[in-house]
């Protein structure tokens, strides 16, 4: 009995740390990644750059079609 709660500990003790290794390792690996947070705020920033070009280019646009009316 004794035995047989030795090899289970042992086992465990073994399962556990080879989950942590592939923990730590997956985590080192992907260290470089951008957090969801950084991802939120870089798709943030393109949005309002994306709404920014298209309010230019709807003025420029208008300008244009005052200038055509003009003529």
């Amino acid at each position: 009995m004794v035995t047989k709660n030795l090899i289970c500990s042992i086992a465990s003790g073994i399962v556990s740390g080879a989950v942590l290794a592939v923990i730590a390792n997956y985590r080192d690996e992907h260290a470089d990644d951008p957090s969801l947070l950084e991802k939120a705020q870089a798709w943030e920033r393109k949005l309002y750059q994306d709404g920014a070009e298209r309010a230019d280019l709807i003025k420029k646009i208008k300008q244009d079609a005052r200038l055509a009316a003009k003529e």
